[in-house]
């Protein structure tokens, strides 16, 4: 009998749980089907009653589509990116030439090369090699707060050249790695709870901000670029880190402190701190000497970032008309695309090169299909003025204040980019703030854009936030509930800072750009 009516109840549950999951994917059909139906009618509604624009109506129901599949996840993210196009064709807002056109962008070219550069230093272990030789210091590991901020550091420096989706994604073993080395050298159980946390936050959280200091750290920045380019805007590498660099620096430094402070581990004996450096040390010495491989990521890497910033270096140097023309045959994502064919050029030995056609495969190819979305939402929203209308009704109290309107922009991105795509969010408010300001857009009307970039890439307190935070929340270490106490803090602290520092550099942005 007791046998009997385990198996039963154990029928019974999994027919509940066979059911809830039923009903969960009706409602998710359910809620698709609204989500192409309802703005659609909405958008002909409009055209009935107010007697609007088809075409505006029509451009408007397909922002509202895109924006309800975005924040509630009913489709990849990506596969909305491509429907945002396709519905643009279909109801005849603009030609298929033109909607698919954005996905052709160099910033597209730009974002590949530089994560297939990511790429390889995952698959050669390069970045494995720096960490451990890093943590085999007996100085750096002398107390954790030490072992922690070096670690954080390097994630932070990692994620200024590197997608930090690939920097987190390559140190995160490594993290957890080190935290059950690190954890037998406390005596209590709360420290060992708390030092993973520590760990795993402060490298994700060290890799957003780091993303924030170059134009290829962090989708948001690349998306700015775009836009600015756009509208006649052009900004080069050394100019973005002129300013994202200090920002991205005071951030590292502010969310450590507060990190360490609320997960504060005290120091381990001088005998474990002994075995923590010479295990990394042995580590290291079983890695052997460099690889061929090894050599010629670095070397890449190297060339790569040199051409990133040879053109400002070049304006110290020599004349305006041969600096125009480096920027024109070596742009950046010129120079991204030269970097990663060069690693599919070079022989590693055995008949293989440094990268094979199959790492094509680690390429995030759903931010890149995001990036192309996000961009022909954008210009669709401005050709058809609904991007207009939409800046008249959210900023229309605040009038030509560039200020307010870059502090408004920046917190609704923040607070979108919790729930959504940083990217999807940045596109959105980009596309808005480009039609606002308009023809008269120039480096002096910039802030809200540059607000909006920055604060895309702050989403610190929802694992969907941010690639980082997904990737380490999904190691198990961290609970929900202290990501999001911690993410609150973090949000405030990096609004105030990006406000503060953009009014800093308000009067002085002729000399920064």
């Amino acid at each position: 009998m007791g046998l009997l009516a385990y198996v039963l109840f154990n029928h019974q549950d999994s027919m509940i749980s066979q059911a809830q999951t039923s009903q969960a994917q009706k409602r998710s059909v359910l809620l698709i089907f609204l989500a192409f139906l309802l703005p659609l009618l909405v958008g002909l509604l409009s055209v009935q009653i107010s007697g609007s624009d088809p075409e505006k109506a029509l451009a408007c129901a397909i922002f509202v589509t895109a924006i309800w599949l975005w924040v509630f996840e009913l489709l990849p993210v990506a596969v909305t990116a491509l429907l945002v196009p396709a519905l643009q064709v279909f109801y005849q807002v603009s030609d298929v030439e033109t909607v698919f056109r954005p996905f052709a962008s160099s910033i597209i070219f730009l974002f590949i090369g530089a994560f297939l550069l990511g790429v390889s230093f995952h698959k050669h272990g390069l970045a494995r090699r720096i960490a451990c030789w890093l943590l085999s210091h007996e100085r750096i590991t002398s107390s954790p707060a030490r072992l922690v901020f070096s670690f954080a550091l390097l994630s932070f420096v990692f994620s200024m050249w590197v997608s930090n989706t690939v920097t987190v994604a390559m140190l995160t073993p490594l993290a957890i790695s080190i935290a059950a080395i690190v954890c037998n050298s406390f005596d209590g159980t709360d420290e060992q709870e708390r030092f993973p946390i520590l760990l795993l936050l402060a490298l994700a959280y060290s890799s957003t901000v780091g993303g924030m200091a170059t134009p290829v750290g962090s989708p948001p920045n690349l998306i700015t670029l775009e836009f600015l380019r756009r509208a006649g805007v052009d900004i080069s590498f050394g100019h973005w880190m002129s300013f994202g660099l200090p920002i991205a620096a005071i951030l590292f430094v502010l969310v450590f402190i507060y990190l360490n402070r609320v997960y504060r581990v005290t120091n381990f004996s001088a005998r474990n701190n002994r075995s923590i450096h010479e295990e990394f040390a042995e580590k290291l010495y079983e890695l052997g000497p460099f690889s061929r491989a090894e050599t010629q990521v670095f070397l890449c890497f190297v060339c790569t970032v040199s051409l990133w910033i040879l053109p400002d270096l070049a304006a110290l140097l020599v004349d305006d008309s041969l600096v125009a023309t480096i920027r024109a045959r070596i742009p950046l994502s010129v120079v991204a695309v030269f970097g990663a064919a060069s690693l599919f050029a070079l022989p590693i030995g055995a008949g293989k090169r440094n990268l094979e056609a199959s790492d094509f495969k680690e390429v995030d190819w759903s931010t890149v299909l995001l990036f192309g979305g996000g961009l022909s939402l954008g210009a669709m929203l401005e050709t058809s003025g609904v991007a207009g209308e939409l800046c008249s009704l959210v900023f229309s109290r605040v009038g030509a204040n560039l200020w307010l309107v870059a502090l408004i922009a920046g917190g609704l991105t923040l607070l979108f980019t919790e729930v959504s795509s940083n990217t999807a969010s940045a596109s959105i408010f980009l596309s808005i703030l480009v039609a606002m300001l308009g023809e008269s857009i120039g480096i002096a009307q910039a802030e809200p854009l540059f607000m909006i970039g920055l604060a895309g890439s702050c989403g610190f307190m929802m694992p969907i936030a941010t690639p980082p935070n997904a990737i380490v929340y999904a190691s198990g270490h961290i609970p929900l509930r202290s990501m999001i106490a911690i993410g609150i803090v973090l949000n405030v602290i990096s609004f105030v800072v990006i406000s503060v520092m953009i009014l800093l550099f308000r009067a002085h942005l002729w000399f920064v750009y």
